[in-house]
């Protein structure tokens, strides 16, 4: 079974995608809702993939993202923001991950993503 990682810190979306994403892709979903948490989470477990917000309230998902590729260079990163002309600004590969999702996350989008790792 494939594990992944969502870090946000909006708790309720994060739990109903972790909800949905377990029932309809059979995946293991790993939670984290700040950086620190994260980073503990990856270290952990060593999820195949990880779906990181950009905003992590005063934190910033980038962050996050370096950390994680720190320790594993190979893992798929994509990340969350609610901000369409970052996303047309800054290409993905720029900072290091794979793509973005565009907010507010469409489940399919997630899941079409996770049958593909």
């Amino acid at each position: 079974m494939k594990t992944i990682l969502i870090v946000d810190d909006e708790g309720e979306m994060v739990e109903s995608l972790k909800r949905f994403i377990e029932r309809k892709a059979a995946a293991n979903v790993l939670t984290a809702q700040n950086p620190k948490e994260a980073v503990k989470v990856y270290q952990e477990n060593k999820p195949i993939a990880a779906f990181i917000d950009l905003h992590l309230g005063d934190a910033s998902g980038v962050d996050v993202l370096k950390d994680i590729k720190q320790m594993d260079p190979a893992v798929k990163v994509y990340l969350f923001t609610g901000d369409q002309s970052f996303a047309d600004k800054n290409s993905p590969e720029s900072l290091g991950a794979v793509g973005y999702i565009i907010k507010p996350v469409v489940p399919q989008q997630l899941i079409a993503i996770i049958e593909e790792l």
